[in-house]
Formats: structure tokens, C-alpha cells, sequence
């Protein structure tokens, strides 16, 4: 069967007997499929985006949720659920080939759901699934590979997930329709190579951490599925393998993600965990899998990792990913994770620069996420930016002259080292129509904090007006230019220098009609002018009151890096 191998489900069985993590993975999942037993079975809704998304969704989990639980316990009651919902699924008029990853999630989660029942299915269930596989999906991506569609020609999560898709179903009509199913996997293994190649050169991938996990998921599933496959003789680039640490990287010590651009704060479990610390063979990989936050999914039985004899703790690493764009520093009970890259990505917002802070896993200073994706134009070049979330002055900054930062700029990463102050990083955000371009470094200091370090580099002589601010969900008092945050019992002290008059202020961020309530946010803002010569604005977050010159010579020490880095 897909994805098990020899001897898979007899496998699973015998791991519940000795492996406490998955035997309660598999608990979760039995109720889970136990409550699908008295449920409908999926049924065609296009929401208001005229999309059905959700209804694939829907679909997919319940296939794999009644396929693990049928492998699991041999209770036909599962199996036979499953046939129910994948002939509900091919009876629906269309799989919405007009917004094409409906169509491939449906083709994956009906192509696997054949795959393993295949002989129980009746005849004419049968006949109704492989119709529906050829004539609502295969056929589609033929002719979207052939056009091409748009997502042919790209490189993000849209050509992994219809490639994806294709392969899957193409996989499991493979011997009733040899033809149509061989053209469908040669045009999608050409076109998934190209969205694997987003995974370089170390894993990340610059959509962020939700569409990463949701990249990722399907990738797996088609990479697994073609080495099955061993005629086929594809082979996956290597970074794709280490794209855990990616992953594990953008969560958080409070279990959230680095939510930036139009990613979420509560991430989706990645179900390719497993997969991938089976593939790289790393310990700190096979203890993730368990680790990670969220609910057990259902390939994390089938695709569990040997967990390791004793897992492997870290306390300070710092890792950057550089086509992705973001930096992460992690020492003691401290947090800092730090974006750059470019504007121009899909899902992207005008934030090069902004950053989040977690102390003792709680989030200090937070992005204000992604707004609702059926705002009218939330998509489009021409409207996306006009909503606030998506503008440089929602993020955790500097902005200049009150003005987005243009679409075409991007942040080149100088380096990070562990020589400065514990863990350093810096990025160089270079903006086409900005009065200044600037150099932002993060810096952890072991027992006193971090330090956020900005050079500002004018471009001509005449004074511009500038803003540093960060969002924040603690309560906020304000001292010149100090400012405690408070969050249930923990506080932290935000100190400012390198400015004269370089105040603090706070006010509730604004909420926009139709737009993200953000009325539980506090900005914390430092306005000033800059012009001529370079400037420096140092902030640093401890524990403790900090004074100017203790300040000032975390500023001093990172300047000389930056320097260095950046003369």
C-alpha cells in the first residue's frame, strides 16, 4: 500500500506495543475516527472565496484518520467509512479545477484513499472513484501542465501541492489508465523538482512556517509516493531532507510560530516529521517528531521515527536561513527571531526588519499576524498592500517618512556570529524608494537580555522623520525612554539610546474598518529625525532596568561588528 511499505501495517502494530508516544498518537487518532464514524460524509460547498478548500481538507483528514485507524485495529467499520467518503467525494459535480489546489488536495486524499482499500472497494465504487480520479483530476492537470497554469510556472507552495496532487493520483490509476497517468507524472515531477528547489540551500523555505508546513506535508507525500514507485528513479534534493530544522527554528519556546508575513501564530502539526528524521537519521530530528507542538496526526504512526536513546537539548543556538530570510537566536529562556529577505515573495508583508520576542515562552513583542484572506483584493498587487497588517507601519520596524517599504526591496544577510555578545545577527535592508537604508542587528546577552541595534544610513542631507515601535499584547508603563512590558508575572524593560529626545510613547494599535481587530495590541513607538551623518538607535529588553551606559556599550560592540561585517 502507498506510503507502508512491506509490512507497514503490521509494522505500526507492533511499534504501539513498545512505543508509549505512539500507542497514546494512536489513542488520539481512534477518537478522533470514532467520532467520523457518526458524521455525514463530506459534501461539495464552495465558501465565499468560491473555493473548496476546506471541503478538501475536511476530506483528507477524515481518509487519513480512517485509514490509520483501520491499520491500527483491522475494525472494518473504518474501512468502510472510508469508501464512503471517497464515493461521496467523486459523486460531486466538479473538484473546482478553476482554483486548481482544491482539485489536487481532493486527488491526493482520493488517490491514497483507493490506493489502500482498493480491494474491498464494490465495482461499481470502484468505477465511480477512478472516474472521478481521471475525469475531475488527471485530465485537469494535463491540461495545466500543458497551458501552463500559472502555478507550472512558479516556484511556491500552489507547484508543490498540485504537483503533488497529480502524482498521487496519477500513482493510483497508474495500471487502469497507463497512458494518461505516465504523461501526468513526467510534466509534475519536472514541475515539483522546481518547487524543492525553493528548500535551498539549507532547508529553508521563504513563504514562512504555515506554508511550510503545508508545502512540506505534500512534498513528502510525493517524494515517498515516487520512491515507491523505484522505476520512476527520482531522487529529492538534499536540503529538503534537513528542512526540519527550518521547522523547529520558527517555533517558539511558547509553541507558536514566527508568524510573519501571512503566516499564523498557531501552527499546524508538519505530518512529515517523522518522514524526515527517518530520512536524515539525526536524533535531535527522530525527538522533534514528538516534541513539536500540536495534536498527533495520522502519518506520525505511519511514518514514526526510531526515537532516539537519549534526545539531544540545546540551549543557545542561533540559525539562519538565507534565501528564506529570518534569523533565529535562542539562549537560556530567551527568543529573538528576526526577518529579512525580500518584499516580492508570495504571502509576503513590507516588514524586512521586524522581529519577535519571547521571555520564559511568553511573547513580548508579537507581529500582528495575517489579515482575513477574503478582504476584497487581499491578493492583488494593486489593493494587497493598502491593508494595514500587510504595511511596514504594522511591523515591528523602522519606518520612514510614515511610507511602506517598496516591494522590490530586500534585506541582505551580513552575518552572525557567537564572538559578539553571545549570539549576534545582522541584516542589511536595502529600500529603492527609502530616504534611508539601515542595518539592523539582534544581539543575546547572557543574564541581561537582547539587544536590537539599528545604524541609519541617510541618503542625502535633508532631515527625515522615523519611527522605531514594536507591538506588544503585555501592559505597558512608560519611563522617558523606558518602558516595562508586562505579561501575567513576568516583566521585561525596554531601554532606548543613541538618540537625544529619543522618548518612548504608547498607543493602542489601530483597528481599520473591515480589517483584524488589533485593539488587544499596544505600540511601543520612538519617534525621531535623522539626516546627513549615520545614526545609531540601540534598544535593549532585560530583566532589569538598564542604564545609558550599559546601553550604550552593547551599541558599541555591535557597531564595531557591523563595521566589520558592513564597512
Amino acid at each position: 500500500m502507498m506510503f507502508l511499505g512491506p509490512g507497514g501495517v503490521n509494522r505500526i502494530r507492533q511499534r504501539l506495543q513498545h512505543d508509549e508516544w505512539a500507542s497514546q498518537a494512536a489513542d488520539h487518532l481512534l477518537a478522533e475516527a470514532n467520532q467520523m464514524l457518526d458524521l455525514l460524509p463530506v459534501h461539495h460547498t464552495l465558501d465565499e472565496r468560491k473555493v473548496l478548500l476546506d471541503v478538501a481538507r475536511q476530506l483528507a483528514k477524515r481518509v487519513q484518520t480512517l485509514g490509520v485507524a483501520w491499520f491500527v485495529t483491522g475494525d472494518a467499520r473504518y474501512r468502510t467509512r472510508l469508501a464512503d467518503e471517497l464515493v461521496a467525494a467523486a459523486m460531486f459535480p466538479d473538484w473546482n479545477r478553476t482554483h486548481f489546489i482544491d482539485t489536487a488536495e481532493i486527488m491526493a486524499a482520493v488517490g491514497m484513499g483507493r490506493d489502500w482499500i482498493v480491494s474491498f472497494l464494490g465495482t461499481d465504487q470502484r468505477s465511480a472513484i477512478d472516474a472521478a480520479l481521471m475525469e475531475f483530476g488527471l485530465v485537469p492537470a494535463r491540461e495545466s501542465f500543458l497551458l501552463p497554469s500559472a502555478w507550472v510556472r512558479t516556484a511556491d507552495n500552489w507547484t508543490i501541492v498540485c504537483s503533488a496532487g497529480s502524482i498521487i493520483a496519477a500513482l493510483a490509476l497508474r495500471r487502469s489508465q497507463p497512458v494518461l497517468s505516465q504523461q501526468v507524472i513526467d510534466m509534475a515531477v519536472a514541475t515539483l523538482s522546481r518547487g524543492l528547489d525553493t528548500y535551498s540551500p539549507d532547508g529553508g523555505y521563504n513563504e514562512g512556517p504555515t506554508y511550510w508546513t503545508y508545502a512540506t506535508d505534500y512534498a513528502a507525500l510525493a517524494v515517498a509516493a515516487l520512491e515507491e514507485a523505484k522505476t520512476l528513479g527520482f531522487h529529492s534534493p538534499d536540503p529538503f531532507a534537513s528542512t526540519w530544522r527550518f521547522g523547529k527554528a520558527m517555533t517558539a519556546p511558547s509553541g507558536m510560530f514566527f508568524d510573519y508575513g501571512d503566516n499564523v501564530a498557531n501552527p499546524d502539526r508538519c505530518h512529515a516529521l517523522g518522514w524526515l528524521a527517518n530520512r536524515v537519521r539525526d536524533p535531535e530530528a527522530a525527538a522533534w517528531q514528538q516534541e513539536a507542538p500540536g495534536p498527533p496526526r495520522p502519518f506520525d504512526l505511519v511514518w514514526r521515527a526510531d526515537p532516539p536513546a537519549k534526545p539531544t537539548t540545546r540551549r543557545q543556538s542561533a540559525e539562519s536561513f538565507i534565501e528564506a530570510g529570518v534569523t533565529v537566536i535562542r539562549s537560556g529562556d530567551l527568543y529573538v527571531a528576526l526577518k529579512g529577505g525580500a518584499n516580492n515573495i508570495n504571502h509576503a508583508h513590507l516588514d524586512l526588519g521586524s522581529f519577535i520576542l519571547e521571555v520564559d515562552g511568553r511573547r513580548f513583542v508579537s507581529d500582528l499576524g495575517r489579515d482575513d484572506y477574503t478582504l476584497p483584493g487581499y491578493f492583488s498587487p494593486n489593493a494587497r498592500f493598502g491593508y494595514f497588517r500587510t504595511t511596514t507601519a504594522a511591523h515591528n520596524t523602522l519606518v520612514f517618512e510614515d511610507n511602506n517599504q517598496a516591494v522590490a526591496a530586500h534585506a541582505i544577510f551580513l552575518g552572525s556570529c557567537s564572538g559578539i555578545e553571545d549570539f549576534s545577527a545582522a541584516y542589511r535592508i536595502e529600500d529603492p524608494d527609502a530616504p534611508c537604508h539601515f542595518v539592523r542587528a539582534v544581539a543575546v546577552l547572557p543574564g541581561r537580555g537582547v539587544a536590537i541595534a539599528d545604524r541609519i544610513l541617510p541618503r542625502g542631507d535633508t532631515p527625515v522623520a522615523a519611527d522605531w515601535r514594536i507591538n506588544t499584547l503585555a501592559q505597558v508603563e512608560l519611563n522617558g525612554p523606558s518602558a516595562t512590558l508586562t505579561l501575567g508575572n513576568k516583566s521585561v524593560v525596554l531601554r532606548v539610546t543613541g538618540l537625544k529626545g529619543a522618548d518612548l510613547a504608547a498607543a493602542r494599535v489601530a483597528t481599520q474598518p473591515r480589517e483584524g481587530d488589533n485593539d488587544a495590541f499596544t505600540r511601543v513607538l520612538c519617534r525621531f529625525r535623522v539626516g546627513g551623518e549615520p545614526a545609531q538607535l540601540n534598544a535593549l529588553f532585560a530583566a532589569k532596568p538598564s542604564d545609558e551606559n550599559e546601553v550604550a556599550h552593547v551599541g558599541r560592540r555591535l557597531q564595531e561588528w557591523l563595521a566589520l561585517l558592513n564597512p
